[in-house]
Order: structure tokens, then C-alpha cells, then sequence
């Protein structure tokens, strides 16, 4: 007969919240290349943005 070997990280894993699991998925994305270059791209989008409306309401 095969044993299913359970150790503590899938005991862990199966007692996690629908929240702790989006936050896992959240924090492990957040460090990738792509999330870097798309939060730079939406910073620096939004600085422009700002500075347009700020000097054609001034």
C-alpha cells in the first residue's frame, strides 16, 4: 500500500484562509521583475499625469 507522505509545509498549506493564500500569492509576485517594471511604469505614468494637471490648473 502507498503511503502519502504529509509533512509540516502541507499541513501548513491546508490550514491556511482564502486570505492567507492571496496574501502568499500577493507576496510572492511582488518581487518579480515584472511586477517591478509595471509598478515603475504606473508611477511614472502617474507622475505625468499629475504634473499636467497640476500646470494647467495653476
Amino acid at each position: 500500500m502507498a503511503e502519502i507522505r504529509v509533512n509540516w509545509h502541507r499541513r501548513h498549506k491546508e490550514g491556511l484562509s482564502t486570505g492567507d493564500k492571496a496574501a502568499d500569492v500577493l507576496r510572492n509576485g511582488m518581487g518579480s521583475w515584472p511586477f517591478v517594471g509595471m509598478f515603475l511604469g504606473f508611477m511614472g505614468l502617474w507622475a505625468l499625469v499629475n504634473s499636467y494637471v497640476l500646470a494647467t490648473n495653476a
